[in-house]
């Protein structure tokens, strides 16, 4: 779907849009960090919002991504320069964007300088990349919200995540395709 009035495709339906939308509307100020960038199209409504202080994007940029299938999604003109020329295209504050081209197993220390409160999971979709990524991201959030996307293609990956918590957390669908994991106890998702 490209997003109304830009140049970027996004992988999202409407009700995924209406979901990230929701996620941002329960907190006063936020930071935000996605596995799985693309194009840019889950990134630009946090970008566009005065209420995101900082944004990271964490994407490894090859041609094509595993999933759980023997057929690997292909993504085309997958660069960071891409990403971020559709997003200030379409008027983004890429000021606030911190980008990292490769996985969570490479970042340097100190590369998320602001604690994320709201995190999305959207890059290699399988069971265990999405194990790994959420691993990460409740290293970095442990008050606020963590979202898959495509959540169904890695159902087994959340599920084993969430096995290992060691703290209470409320689990939401969202949308067809995205799951919220709450971590934290504040319930800003009831």
């Amino acid at each position: 779907m490209l997003l109304p009035g830009t140049k970027i495709d996004a992988s999202l339906m409407q009700s995924d849009i209406i979901a990230f939308n929701i996620v941002m509307d329960r907190f006063d100020e936020y930071c935000y960090l996605e596995i799985g960038s693309y194009k840019g199209g889950s990134l630009l409504g946090h970008l566009l919002n005065p209420k995101c202080k900082a944004a990271y994007s964490i994407d490894i940029r090859t041609n094509s991504s595993k999933n759980n299938t023997n057929n690997p999604d292909t993504l085309d003109n997958n660069t960071t320069e891409d990403m971020l020329w559709r997003l200030e295209d379409a008027g983004a504050d890429i000021s606030k964007l911190k980008c990292h081209d490769g996985t969570i197993h490479d970042i340097s220390e100190g590369f998320v300088e602001k604690t994320p409160n709201i995190c999305l999971i959207d890059g290699e979709h399988t069971n265990k990349a999405a194990e790994e990524d959420f691993n990460f991201c409740y290293s970095l959030c442990k008050d606020g919200v963590i979202m898959f996307h495509d959540k169904d293609h890695v159902k087994a990956g959340i599920e084993a995540a969430l096995r290992k918590m060691d703290a209470p957390y409320t689990s939401y669908d969202l949308s067809t395709l995205v799951r919220a994991i709450e971590v934290g106890g504040k319930d800003r998702l009831k």
